[in-house]
């Protein structure tokens, strides 16, 4: 039985409560593997953009932590060409909308070399 004559035995607000479930189930099911791929980036670039190691995206892909933090979640998006953002829904409230800002490239520590018999 097609889709279109399931969803035609239910009230035009069930089928429009139906489509909104649909289109939330689909935003969660997009993986970071998935964004990736539709902005046209390999691991290695992205790892590259992030100031990361292509072994820490493909490990980002293979288990998204619910732990990971906003901020890296940002980084991964505006890498990505794309934002962050953060909806509160409560009962009955409208939804409050968070912009995320990106904080950057992650910064490696450089630390001058010694040189031997100098001081400082």
């Amino acid at each position: 039985m097609p889709l279109a004559d399931i969803l035609a035995e239910f009230s035009a607000e069930e089928q429009a409560d139906i489509r909104a479930h649909a289109d939330d189930l689909i935003q969660e099911s997009r993986t970071l593997a998935q964004f990736r791929r539709a902005v046209g980036m390999t691991q290695a670039e992205l790892a590259q953009a992030l100031d990361t190691s292509q072994a820490y995206v493909a490990r980002l892909e293979r288990n998204p932590s619910a732990a990971m933090q906003v901020s890296t979640i940002a980084r991964i998006a505006s890498a990505l060409g794309g934002e962050a953002r953060i909806v509160v829904s409560l009962p009955g409230k409208p939804d409050a909308t968070f912009d995320i800002p990106a904080s950057g490239a992650r910064k490696k520590s450089v630390r001058p070399k010694k040189t031997p018999g100098a001081t400082a």
